[in-house]
Order: C-alpha cells, then structure tokens, then sequence
C-alpha cells in the first residue's frame, strides 16, 4: 500500500535540566531550540522548573503512584520524535536532580 501523504516536520523537545534561572545550561537550550527550529522541525522547548518532581522513591511510587510532574514530562516526551537535553554537570555526572538520585 503507498501513500500521497506528506510527513509533518520532526518533533523535538528541547530539555533544559538546570534549576538557576539564566544558568549556561537555559541558555544553551534556547539556542539549540533555535538552531533546530531554522531547520524546519517543531520545537518544544521545556525547563525543570515546568515539571514537579521529587527524587525518585520506589516507596513512593507503590503507595501514591508516579508524581504528576513525571508524568507530564513524559507525555512530552511521547509526542517527540527526538530530545536533546542541556544539563549541567557535576563531579563529571548527571545532576541528582536529572538522574533521580
């Protein structure tokens, strides 16, 4: 079976980790945002602060289910074709914060 039908642009969320407001980490986010967006793609450029969501607690999550912050991130995240995320770094690993630790 073939079909006429064009694709849409790509999807892509842009995640920037970093909690500081103007932190280096935002800005390179916007500027990637921009960057893929002058391609053609639909850009969803999203921060951490959007999203409420404590560090991960099995207990938790059996009791209470997944915080509704995860679950919006992951809606998000469903409706991309691509992410790229902007995350600071320390002691050359992923924040606590992004990792859930």
């Amino acid at each position: 079976m073939t079909t006429d039908a064009q694709p849409g642009p790509v999807r892509v969320l842009v995640f920037g980790a970093a909690l500081r407001a103007g932190s280096t980490n935002a800005q390179l986010a916007s500027l990637a945002s921009n960057l893929i967006a002058e391609t053609g793609a639909e850009v969803d450029l999203a921060r951490m602060q959007e999203f409420d969501m404590p560090l991960y607690d099995g207990d938790v999550e059996d009791s209470e289910g997944l915080p509704a912050g995860a679950l919006a991130l992951c809606e998000r995240i469903q409706r991309c074709d691509a992410f790229v995320i902007s995350s600071p770094e320390y002691n050359a690993s992923v924040p606590g914060l992004l990792s859930g630790r």
